[in-house]
């Protein structure tokens, strides 16, 4: 744990702290456990120096009635890191809507980011449009409250599966003690209230064009994953039977389009799910060093 402002961060830090380069894992909101479900991704990275920060209201940190605009969400997660490391510069490796804070760093500080890794990243112009309040509705208010009284414990369906063998019983039994805990607390409400608001304020400022991105997104359209998941299967083949075109060729337009557009942007898939990091470590692990030992100096 960090004090920042007068409450308490949780931070982890492992690795090799003498690593040519720093890994900073920046995570989605309305994530209470990825400092134990990014373990087994970490025990695959050791020659690096990892860096893991729960914004408040996340996981192990404090909840309150924090400040979730982009500057001040910024601010906390730089300070954590800086008081467990020395270094100066970073890899980023943002998660889903951890990447509008991810491109924000590279805006405002570009000489601290060597390069930002996405996993299923996304852009902050993709929130272009969306409406603030239909993103963040009573519903969400509703949830607050419910999570509050531990109404989440009347339903197994909020907890994760160990589907792929690839947490220790020790780590689910972890990872299901703080989701219980901090399912949706006050902290996360508060970032959902400013999501749409804090990525179109990042948006205008430009990707940063001289940041090397390389982002990892699932296709679960594609083997392995596509024949060890019956539901999946099924939604391709309904997909095949009305479409002339193969919904694994299509499932990352978006972001192909995306990376083709930005000379600084590459992309690539890998078969899986949504969240990478539970289905398979290894190979993120893999595509992460073969990037960083390619591309980034």
């Amino acid at each position: 744990m960090v004090e920042i402002d007068g409450h308490e961060i949780h931070v982890v830090h492992r690795g090799d702290e003498t690593a040519e380069h720093a890994l900073v894992f920046i995570h989605p909101n309305k994530t209470a456990d990825d400092s134990i479900a990014l373990e087994p991704l970490f025990d695959e990275l050791p020659d690096y120096e990892l860096i893991y920060v729960d914004r408040s209201g996340s996981g192990y940190s404090d909840d309150w009635d924090a400040p979730k605009d982009i500057d001040s969400m910024l601010a906390e997660t730089r300070a954590a890191v800086k008081a467990v490391t020395g270094r100066t510069s970073y890899i980023l490796v943002a998660s889903k809507s951890g990447g509008t804070l991810a491109v924000d760093w590279a805006d405002e500080y570009p000489d601290e980011v060597e390069a930002i890794v996405g996993l299923q990243m996304y852009f902050p112009d993709q929130y272009e449009g969306m409406d603030e309040d239909a993103y963040c509705s009573f519903e969400n208010k509703i949830m607050l409250e419910l999570v509050k009284i531990g109404g989440q414990r009347l339903s197994d369906s909020v907890l994760p599966d160990n589907s792929y063998n690839i947490y220790t019983k020790d780590q689910m039994d972890r990872r299901n003690a703080i989701i219980e805990k901090g399912l949706y607390t006050q902290g996360m409400y508060n970032e959902d209230k400013n999501l749409v608001k804090n990525a179109n304020k990042v948006a205008a400022l430009g990707l940063p064009e001289k940041t090397p991105m390389y982002m990892i997104y699932c296709n679960p359209y594609t083997d392995p994953f596509l024949h060890q998941d019956d539901d999946t299967l099924e939604t391709y083949e309904d997909l095949m039977q009305n479409s002339e075109e193969d919904p694994a060729g299509t499932y990352n337009s978006y972001y192909k389009e995306y990376a083709e557009s930005h000379s600084n942007v590459e992309m690539t898939e890998m078969s899986g799910s949504d969240r990478l990091i539970v289905y398979n470590p290894q190979k993120v692990a893999d595509l992460i060093k073969e990037y960083i030992s390619s591309r980034v100096k």
